[in-house]
């Protein structure tokens, strides 16, 4: 559980008991995952992300979120508290792929980037549009696909599969009205 302290509150999901405090981050936590593996864990906040050994407890790599980008030559933004974000735009979700091969981080504006994990080296980056921001994503459950919803202006909202093993884009579809998140899509 990411903590407003900047730290990262590990539970043991089966016994409610806390296994360990993680620190390590400049900014609050705001997206944890769990390598499917279960040894690493991947932690990102609005200027890093962290690698964490779940054996040992400790951060074993952390990076600079601009430094994840290969257009990281481009000038930071700064937001109202002026802290530096990626050029993308701030992290807003990650997700492990391809049984844990690759880690998935969505910016709003420059897409999906898919980075092969541990090492973190840049695989590919995801885009259906450019003109359109995208408003969530998951991994399927067997982790080969990537699902997002992207939208731009009036228009409706768009539903993107992606193959991670091709890194392509398998299809594409309208959303209906009533659809505004990617929830419960894991299951597909």
């Amino acid at each position: 559980v990411g903590m407003p302290d900047k730290s990262i509150l590990c539970i043991d999901t089966s016994t409610g008991t806390r296994q360990a405090t993680l620190k390590g981050h400049d900014h609050p936590p705001h997206c944890i995952r769990v390598h499917p593996a279960g040894r690493l864990s991947a932690s990102v906040s609005r200027d890093c992300l962290c690698v964490w050994d779940l054996t040992t407890w400790k951060r074993a790599r952390l990076m600079d979120v601009n430094a994840l980008f290969s257009d990281a030559s481009v000038e930071s933004i700064h937001d109202d508290t002026n802290t530096p974000h990626s050029p993308n735009g701030p992290i807003l979700s990650m997700a492990f792929g391809l049984g844990g091969e690759v880690l998935c981080l969505l910016t709003r504006m420059k897409g999906i980037h898919v980075f092969h994990f541990p090492s973190m080296r840049k695989r590919c980056t995801l885009v259906a549009n450019r003109n359109h921001s995208f408003a969530g994503f998951v991994t399927s459950r067997d982790g080969s696909s990537v699902i997002a919803i992207t939208e731009h202006a009036n228009q409706r909202r768009r539903l993107n599969v992606w193959s991670l093993k091709d890194e392509a884009l398998t299809g594409t579809t309208v959303m209906p009205v009533s659809c505004s998140s990617t929830q419960g899509l894991a299951s597909c």
